[in-house]
């Protein structure tokens, strides 16, 4: 057998024999620039490091002084919480940095791949943008704004732009049409001629697949910088075309791309400031520009292609997609308020369990900033890309795999979770060579080197994550590298200790390759790829266009350590969105990176609609809504997750609506009856629907007719509200009469009924009925019963008992921790939209790197859990989480696992505070001003800043300061202060609701009359001269 051989030796000894902190990956950058003849600005590495919190403004400089080169934007430095982006020049100098804390340092060179109109109906978002308001607007993501993170967009495309102007009359000059733009009915120049992208002539436009455009040239070419710009038409007759003869358009002038950030080259374009000027940055793979129309394009009624959340803006991030820049987008988009961000990238170089550096990032922006993400689950499906099987103890067990002269960067990487880190990978090469063993991987671990052999040269690496879980990758990553083609067998050994489950990746640098497949032990399940594997990331699988089955290349779950991947599905099959072209305007791809888009735009309409600020409102709903009503995976499908993404379900779990506003169109029949001739029209019920809430039940009645009840005409609603046949007729306790335009109320007290002490609300519309009625007995739902009839017949139709059932399911309110060493208080809240506080639960559990418990706690009948738990008490060589559990009378939900840790906590904190002067003057004609600044550090996770004076008694007055990259100053009047001494107080309002309050000075105010009296002295004695002065000059006379 052959072992490994150490010509060049990328392993490296810290104080206890290796440092697992740094990435065996990184190891190798460094070695790699080192035998490089270069610069040494040239061999500077790129690094990913995380610290144990965030690094303060003197360990900046401490590590600056070791040489580290932070990344900036701007002033800003790159980082997601505790994680930075850097340029390192040695190892040695990542290894100092644990003098300040360093917990990770991963290389920031990993390089992730793209994973590739009837899909947007198929998911419901039409409904919501037609049907569902938050107040007065329509829910279309109005006001929110999705990130993607990609290879750019060509932001000129029409699919980008939204209408600036009312509508405008078409005129006609000769054979050619103008826009009416300045009203004066002449076709001036800068008006047309209207042009169409794919040449349409004549007055009708079809405009399903094509656009319009002001056509200054009259070239058939869109052209921004010459004046062309792009038209909407108005479709009034709804026919599908454009007459331009009779029916209006609008010009499209306004870019839903919000801020473009050209990582390449290091520039920011932001609309309204110098967007204009970036007419050369666009999309050269058009990958990014096809998501992003997916998520975001198009104009409802103007084109067939239409994104998710047509009313969003969009901050367009074109990245080269390596660790440091996906690290770099994550941070500007959450410094830019972004509510989603997408990532349709995927990659399998990392551990795969949560704990890769892009995958915390993800977690980051979620708990400090509320921040979802949205994450191609990846395309590994029937590719034989993924091997999983199991070793006992003393045997040795593997997989086979089919080699074919595979590209530079392939690799294979191999992850299991160990107990006594005693296993060994083998490698059998073809034929009757000798198999090559790797090592004991406890002896390996953090190490980088090159095997040699007759039958391979390649990088090994090996190395361990946080939560425990054993990582070897085989690589060939240079030009001299080889891997002799032919059936190999990649088998683990395990001398001792418990069985452990292997999975196996191979990948050969595109999704369609077939340079590296394993050709037995093939598992299409836990396939996640990172980062779709972050613990608060919302990876997304593929379905078929039409959300009817999954795609056959989707990835599944769940992740290597159980937890619940993918979260929802969408669909992701040739899926038609923009090409990244003016002159051909649509393409079709397919992959979970088109599915993943979706689930963006669908979180741009939760999150217009809930308004929330720490996401967990916005993240649980999805899973709830997730498959509707008869679609719900309670238990997770590993392809599936909860299910097909419901925009409209997953609002209606928490938007509170009247009964006028409420969406009927997806909510389920809860009562049906057939046509009866014999019954008039407009007394023969049809159908009932049903929305509940904690405190009401609003229900729609449907009819064969017009529904007319200002007559003689009843319909009664009878409820067995208690579920007890023992209160009332036939167990009926609240009885509900409409008749002669009115409703009436009433409850059962013993021995009759008695008016109820409030009235139904209730209204008509066609052949509906609309009631809302209390709930008298919350934590009883109950049944209902239905009828009919007129002042001469007692039942003209009735519809028996149904009974009412858990309508909503149970979602986090929020889930946060504070932390004291190993000390840990946990606050989860929970909420249902349709269940008292009564029949809730909430049980929380704190569980190691194998999600294996390890304590837990219950609250029962309450919406809250507070817990206050020492996980010093618990041995376990890896990172602890927190999984919770909220449930109702009948369904249930558990969070995803929230890593028990300080370094998910992002610190807000006044870092430069400084008042000018500690002392003013007030009173009569004193302009004395209150000045100075303040400097924030996490500026982009806080709502507010305000600066309080705080007297020992009396008023306290408040300023709401604005300001700029974390840079705040204040000039303020001394108007309306009182003599005394005032406390000066900044506070930050986080977007949680938390505040950070940090006095920083005293201001001593003094009541000041000098100017007064003076001012007073010297107009007296201007009166005594006007007085005295005619006494003296006559004197002097």
């Amino acid at each position: 057998m052959i072992g490994r051989t150490e010509s060049v030796d990328f392993s490296y000894e810290g104080s206890d024999g290796y440092n697992p902190r740094i990435d065996s990956l990184l190891i190798s950058d460094f070695r790699t620039r080192e035998s490089m003849t270069a610069t040494a600005d040239e061999k500077m590495v790129s690094a990913i490091l995380q610290f144990e919190e965030e690094l303060t403004a003197q360990q900046v400089r401490w590590a600056q002084s070791q040489g580290i080169e932070f990344a900036r934007r701007q002033s800003s430095l790159i980082h997601v919480g505790s994680i930075y982006s850097v340029w390192a020049p040695t190892l040695a100098s990542i290894q100092r940095l644990d003098e300040i804390g360093m917990m990770r340092a991963s290389s920031g060179s990993r390089t992730h791949y793209p994973s590739l109109t009837t899909s947007v109906p198929a998911i419901g978002a039409p409904n919501v943008w037609y049907n569902m308001k938050k107040g007065d607007a329509s829910i279309n993501g109005t006001g929110t704004r999705i990130a993607i993170i990609d290879t750019g967009a060509s932001w000129l495309h029409p699919t980008f732009w939204r209408p600036n102007t009312g509508e405008l009359n078409v005129l006609q000059s000769g054979s050619r049409f103008y826009v009416d733009i300045n009203s004066n009915s002449i076709a001036d120049a800068d008006e047309g001629p209207i042009s169409t992208v794919q040449g349409q002539l004549g007055s009708t436009i079809s405009y399903q697949q094509d656009y319009m455009f002001i056509d200054i040239n009259d070239d058939g070419t869109f052209q921004y910088n010459n004046g062309d710009r792009w038209l909407g038409g108005v479709d009034a007759n709804g026919d599908g075309d454009i007459s331009l003869t009779t029916e209006s358009v609008v010009i499209l002038g306004e870019s839903k791309i919000a801020v473009l950030f050209d990582q390449e080259n290091d520039d920011v374009y932001i609309r309204g400031v110098n967007l204009t000027q970036a007419t050369n940055v666009g999309d050269p793979y058009g990958h990014g520009t096809h998501v992003a129309s997916t998520a975001a394009g198009g104009q409802p009624g103007m084109t067939s292609f239409v994104g998710a959340a047509p009313g969003a803006d969009l901050i367009i991030i074109k990245s080269p997609l390596d660790s440091a820049s996906i690290i770099e987008g994550i941070h500007f988009a959450v410094e830019n308020e972004a509510d989603v961000i997408n990532m349709s990238f995927s990659s399998y170089l990392g551990f795969l369990d949560g704990t890769d550096l892009e995958d915390l990032a993800v977690s980051q922006a979620f708990i400090a900033n509320g921040t979802l993400s949205t994450l191609a689950a990846g395309n590994l499906g029937g590719r034989s890309k993924h091997a999983n099987f199991q070793c006992a103890s003393g045997e040795t067990a593997g997989t086979t795999l089919s080699v074919n002269n595979p590209p530079d960067n392939s690799f294979i990487n191999i992850l299991w979770q160990s107990d006594d880190d005693d296993e060994h990978v083998i490698l059998t090469p073809p034929g009757d060579a000798d198999p090559i063993d790797i090592g004991e991987f406890g002896s390996i671990t953090g190490s980088a080197y090159s095997l040699e052999s007759d039958n391979i040269s390649a990088y090994v690496f090996a190395d361990t994550s946080t939560r425990g879980t054993n990582r070897l990758i085989v690589q060939v990553s240079s030009s001299d590298h080889f891997w002799d083609s032919g059936t190999w067998l990649v088998s683990v050994s395990n001398p001792s200790g418990a069985t452990v489950t292997v999975d196996a990746y191979a990948w050969d640098t595109q999704w369609h390759y077939s340079n590296l497949r394993f050709t037995s032990r093939v598992d299409n399940r836990r396939t996640i790829s990172s980062p779709g594997t972050a613990d608060l990331g919302i990876a997304v699988g593929s379905s078929s266009r039409t959300g009817e089955g999954i795609s056959s290349t989707s990835s599944e779950g769940p992740r290597i350590d159980g937890s619940v991947k993918p979260e929802v599905v969408a669909p992701g099959e040739t899926i038609n969105a923009a090409r990244n072209s003016l002159s051909n305007l649509w393409t079709s791809k397919s992959g979970t990176s088109m599915a993943a888009p979706h689930v963006a735009g669908v979180i741009a309409l939760i999150r217009q609609a809930s308004e929330s600020r720490n996401g967990w409102i916005d993240l649980t709903s999805l899973y709830q809504g997730a498959g509707g009503s008869g679609n719900h995976y309670e238990s997770p499908s590993s392809s599936w997750g909860y299910g097909l993404v419901n925009p409209t379900y997953s609002i209606q779990h928490f938007l509170n609506t009247s009964l006028a506003d409420t969406n009927w169109e997806y909510i389920e029949t809860f009562a049906s009856d057939n046509e009866d001739p014999s019954v008039n029209d407009s007394l023969d019920i049809l159908s009932v629907k049903l929305y509940q809430n904690s405190s009401a039940v609003q229900l729609r009645v449907g009819f064969d007719g017009v529904a007319n009840f200002t007559t003689d005409s009843v319909f009664t609603l009878e409820w067995d509200a208690d579920s007890s046949l023992a209160t009332g007729p036939s167990g009926v306790d609240v009885l509900v009469n409409i008749s002669a335009g009115e409703a009436h109320a009433y409850q059962w007290t013993d021995s009759s009924f008695e008016l109820a002490p409030f009235a139904p609300e209730f209204f008509t519309e066609l052949n509906y009925l609309y009631i809302s009625v209390l709930r008298t007995h919350p934590s009883n739902r109950g049944r209902m019963r239905f009828r009919t009839s007129n002042s001469t017949v007692s039942t003209l139709d009735s519809l028996d008992y149904s009974d009412l059932e858990n309508q909503w399911r149970p979602l986090f309110r929020s889930i946060s921790y504070e932390s004291e060493g190993t000390v840990f208080d946990i606050r989860v809240a929970v909420y249902d939209h349709d269940t008292p506080v009564g029949e809730l639960s909430i049980e929380a559990s704190i569980v190691d790197g194998g999600l294996d418990d390890l304590t837990s706690q219950n609250n029962q009948a309450d919406s809250s859990l507070n817990w206050n738990v020492d996980i010093g008490e618990f041995e376990s060589s890896s990172l602890l989480s927190l999984i919770a559990m909220a449930s109702d009378e009948s369904a249930s939900l558990a969070s995803p696992p929230v890593m028990l840790s300080s370094e998910l906590g992002t610190e807000v904190r006044f870092i430069i505070a400084n008042l000018e002067t500690a002392h003013v003057r007030v009173g009569p004609f004193i302009s004395d001003r209150i000045s100075g600044s303040l400097t924030l550090e996490g500026h982009m996770f806080v709502d507010e800043v305000t600066l309080s004076f705080i007297p020992k008694s009396g008023f306290t007055p408040n300023v709401t300061l604005s300001g700029n990259q974390g840079q705040y100053s204040f000039d303020i009047s001394t108007a309306g202060f009182s003599e005394g001494e005032y406390s000066v107080v900044a506070v930050a309002i986080l977007r949680t609701g938390e505040e950070i309050s940090y006095e920083f000075a005293t201001l001593q105010v003094v009541s000041d009359y000098s100017l007064a009296i003076l001012l007073g002295a010297a107009a007296v004695a201007v009166i005594v001269i006007i007085i005295l002065y005619p006494k003296i000059a006559e004197r002097i006379r």
